[in-house]
């Protein structure tokens, strides 16, 4: 199954790595330029970073959450 973000000029896609089990692959895709060629970079996660980088995700949506509570007080 893979997941695709639609962000502000990129996009961030998410999808189980084909060739090593267990692994996730995380990418990053750019606008396409003036030729149509899209920027590029992406990484193969093991399931331990899977899980750093799930922690990290819900740590940094709790502090940017907090964050903007205390600038509508």
């Amino acid at each position: 199954m893979k997941t695709t973000i639609k962000a502000h000029m990129k996009d961030v896609e998410v999808r189980p790595n084909a060739g090593v089990s267990g692994y996730v692959d995380l990418a990053l895709w750019g606008e396409k330029d003036q030729w149509g060629v899209r920027s590029y970079s992406g990484v193969s996660l093991s399931p331990d970073q899977v899980g750093a980088l799930l922690f990290g995700l819900e740590q940094a949506a709790e502090a940017a959450d907090i964050a903007k509570e205390r600038v509508a007080a």
